[in-house]
């Protein structure tokens, strides 16, 4: 996992600098960022007593940024969601930094496969993409804060929106975005399937 995050924003500022249609409404945008997010990557500044990457910073500003368009019960749902995931994020993360016998490897696929479940729980197979990046990415970023804030009280040095987060951010997304897509394959030839057979019986 070391490393995806950078890989997959360099990917994306290839594509959508070079390859991706120039008349795309978001391809200045999505280039834009992903630049900004590789240029920041290895940067930080002091916020109080807090280390935060600027990457971070920027991922924040821009989840906001889409936050603040949602109407009012898109908003409240969207926090229930995401909170579920802070939760699951930052218990397992603590959980582990404590008692890592607990677990019989990486504490990172618990956390992985437990909030994989929820997001797939909370939103079908056919809601937008959109809001499922949206539900993990707030979630992720809240969570990351929040371990910063308790292991800052027992003075244990944490950097928010470190390289090792990215990464594991990123893969978060990535994921969602198959398992969205291999929901509407798989959803797309059920139907295509049953047009088939309601076709054939036509014939009979």
């Amino acid at each position: 996992m070391d490393g995806i995050f950078l890989i997959i924003c360099w990917g994306n500022w290839i594509i959508t600098t070079f390859i991706l249609d120039k008349k795309h409404p978001r391809r200045f945008h999505i280039s834009l960022l992903s630049l900004l997010l590789i240029i920041f990557a290895h940067d930080q500044m002091l916020i109080g007593a807090y280390s935060i990457s600027v990457t971070y910073l920027i991922l924040v500003f821009q989840s906001f940024y889409f936050v603040i368009n949602l109407s009012l019960k898109e908003k409240g749902y969207l926090f229930i969601t995401s909170l579920m995931v802070t939760m699951l994020y930052t218990g397992i993360y603590l959980l582990e930094l404590y008692e890592r016998a607990v677990f019989k490897t990486d504490g990172r696929w618990y956390i992985f496969v437990a909030i994989m479940v929820v997001i797939q729980l909370v939103y079908p197979v056919k809601s937008h993409l959109g809001k499922k990046f949206l539900a993990l990415s707030v979630g992720l970023l809240q969570g990351d804060w929040l371990i910063a804030v308790i292991l800052h009280s027992v003075s244990f040095p944490y950097k928010i929106g470190g390289l090792p987060f990215l990464d594991f951010y990123i893969f978060h997304l990535g994921a969602i975005l198959i398992m969205h897509w291999l929901g509407n394959l798989i959803r797309s030839l059920d139907i295509k399937s049953f047009a088939a057979k309601e076709k054939q019986k036509s014939y009979e």
